[in-house]
């Protein structure tokens, strides 16, 4: 069995969750552990996990933040227009509304990130369009018996 299935639904799975730059390396050692490892396998292991982590650390240490992808911002229009709908009250609604993710201007979960015009207008149009055909929860209705 490969990495490569897993490594795949692990980035998934991340990116859902919002993580803008998703990084995974995938061993197959062929053994028990590092030490019966064959040497081959080992020096090939390591220049990937040490080219890995080399990317990894010039990311934390870049000055510009990742943009998040297409794909993240259209989830946080959706997920926006939808919290919309949710009662003044509600723990979500709240959250979302302390974080400041309910503002008209929020685009993404990353306010402090720097985002596209073309980005910005696309997640408006879609936070719209969804608000339009999410169904907005009204009182509800009794029968003439109270039931």
């Amino acid at each position: 069995a490969g990495t490569g299935g897993v490594l795949k639904s692990l980035k998934r799975i991340l990116r859902f969750w919002g993580i803008p730059r998703v990084h995974g390396v995938g061993i197959r050692g062929m053994a028990a552990g590092w030490e019966e490892m064959a040497p081959a396998n080992r020096d090939r292991a390591t220049r990937r996990l040490t080219k890995a982590a080399r990317a990894f650390h010039r990311g934390l240490t870049a000055e510009k933040q990742p943009t998040p992808r297409l794909s993240q911002h259209m989830m946080f229009a959706a997920s926006k227009a939808l919290v919309g709908t949710l009662e003044p009250d509600h723990p979500d609604r709240t959250y979302w509304e302390a974080k400041g993710w309910t503002e008209k201007s929020a685009v993404t979960f990353q306010p402090e990130t720097d985002v596209g015009p073309g980005r910005r207008l696309l997640s408006a149009g879609i936070g719209m369009l969804l608000g339009r055909l999410t169904p907005v929860k009204g009182p509800e209705k009794t029968s003439e018996d109270g039931h």
